[in-house]
């Protein structure tokens, strides 16, 4: 829950990244968020975008709602 740890979206996302790697497939999920929010990173809706497509193909409903949101959005 990072109780205690200091906020690094940086790290975050390189841990993200390497997750993804190793198809932990919600990690994409995450990434989108990253880019969509800029939290960590610069803002880039378009990059969000194919995170979160990438996660929802592997069946994320977490994704699958992000994408609906982004469209709304």
């Amino acid at each position: 829950n990072g109780e205690g740890v200091e906020r690094n979206y940086i790290k975050a996302r390189e841990l993200f990244e390497k997750a993804a790697e190793y198809k932990y497939d919600e990690a994409n999920f995450y990434l989108g968020k990253l880019y969509y929010w800029a939290d960590g990173v610069e803002e880039d809706r378009a990059k969000a975008r194919e995170y979160f497509e990438k996660a929802a193909e592997k069946g994320s409903q977490n994704a699958k709602d992000a994408l609906a949101e982004y469209y709304v959005d």
